[in-house]
């Protein structure tokens, strides 16, 4: 670069002797390795800027994606009437997407901040020492794990943004159904009333799932019997019970009887259940309601789980459970 002394004016870069002085020192007695060694440290700095760089917009990624779950979930936790059921859903959806984020955003964050420290000890070498081809390449050498972890945390980050759409996707699914199911004047537990007993037991699984239980391995002590563990940590047996019913037939009034909550009871007793719940959708007679009030057994018949697919009154397996422990 060539400067024009009669302009008076110094380049920001060339300002303080000392820096001068230095620079001048190293190119004036810089042999070839020397050279190179300063070639190589150059590189390690550009490396290590750009890991930091990458860090840095991993979190804040991450933080967009936290930011924007909250919102999803503040917007349909306390959701009423059509749809309402979706909603909610997908509100404890993205609370629990934005739980999986936060282990993600304080890795990404520390990594960050680490990335800062390693760029800084290594970039300012230039100005502390004469002796730049034989400075340590161990800030260097850190940077490279980092750059693999920073690989790992990306995936690991579309992984949960594609189970989070796989939910959404279900959801949407549910939603349609709905839809479809009130423009056809078709309800639907109606619908499912001549389904098979798998489907009712999906949507049934599907339903607890999106509140925020979580599904258990089956207990061979209950087969017959889902186990579920509630947010708060407590364990719940689950029964789905369907009795095929053909279109029109829902007033013949079939109904379950002692035995169901009677065996229900045992198999709760034997996977060590904080609460039993019966689902279906027909209705008890009376020995069976008097015998699930007696032992503290949760029966949802037909008019109850309608309320809860189709009103969107929310099943609380914790609440269940103090209704138990207060019974």
């Amino acid at each position: 670069m060539i400067i024009d002394r009669n302009a008076r004016v110094v380049p920001p870069r060339y300002t303080g002797k000392e820096q001068r002085a230095l620079m001048g020192w190293a190119i004036g007695h810089a042999d070839r390795d020397a050279m190179l060694a300063i070639l190589v440290w150059s590189a390690e700095c550009r490396a290590v800027r750009d890991i930091r760089d990458g860090w840095k917009a991993h979190a804040e990624r991450v933080q967009r994606e936290m930011d924007e779950a909250e919102t999803r979930s503040r917007r349909g936790r306390w959701s009423l009437g059509p749809g309402s059921v979706a909603r909610r859903s997908a509100a404890t959806a993205a609370a629990a997407f934005k739980d999986s984020l936060e282990p993600e955003l304080e890795e990404a964050r520390a990594a960050s901040s680490e990335c800062v420290a390693l760029y800084e000890a290594i970039s300012s070498r230039v100005g502390k020492s004469r002796k730049l081809g034989k400075a340590s390449h161990r800030e260097a050498e850190n940077s490279g794990p980092l750059w693999q972890f920073l690989q790992q945390a990306e995936e690991r980050l579309a992984a949960l943004l594609d189970e989070d759409r796989q939910r959404l996707h279900t959801l949407a699914l549910w939603e349609q159904s709905r839809i479809a199911g009130d423009s056809s004047d078709v309800a639907i537990l109606d619908a499912l009333d001549d389904g098979e007993r798998d489907d009712f037991v999906r949507m049934v699984r599907d339903l607890l799932e999106a509140e925020g239980n979580s599904l258990s391995p089956s207990d061979s002590r209950a087969p017959r019997m889902d186990l579920f563990q509630t947010p708060s940590g407590c364990t719940v047996g689950v029964r789905v019970m369907h009795h095929r019913i053909k279109r029109g037939d829902v007033s013949r009034g079939w109904v379950w009887f002692s035995s169901v909550p009677q065996q229900a009871h045992r198999d709760g007793i034997a996977a060590a259940a904080d609460a039993v719940v019966l689902i279906t959708n027909i209705e008890y007679n009376h020995m069976a309601r008097r015998f699930a009030k007696a032992h503290g057994i949760i029966l949802l018949g037909r008019a109850e789980v309608r309320k809860w697919i189709e009103w969107g009154v929310t099943l609380d397996l914790d609440t269940c459970v103090s209704k138990r422990e207060v019974g």
